[in-house]
């Protein structure tokens, strides 16, 4: 039983820990995208970097402030079952 909970919660971080990589190739193509666009006028080109920088912010966010906390929740809760059923376990 406690291999299966832990199924979901090793998916989540793994999950987690790709979410920063998908940021920074958002990064790079927002910076691919800039470098064709060297001909606008510096405003323009302000906006194209700052899209490149929310691509990464993004990517952050959702690996450390969403994804790994949630990991960490199904972690404590699958812990608190364990225990429960151990409990029962050494009782009978």
């Amino acid at each position: 039983l406690e291999s299966e909970m832990e199924q979901p919660i090793h998916a989540i971080q793994k999950v987690s820990d790709s979410m920063p990589a998908f940021g920074i190739v958002a990064a790079v193509m927002g910076v691919v995208h800039t470098m064709e666009s060297m001909g606008i006028p510096p405003e323009q080109l302000g906006g194209l970097i700052a899209k490149a920088m929310v691509g990464t912010f993004l990517g952050v966010l959702l690996g450390y402030g969403f994804t790994a906390p949630l990991a960490v929740l199904l972690e404590h809760k699958m812990n608190a079952s364990v225990k429960v059923l151990n409990a029962v376990r050494v009782i009978l």
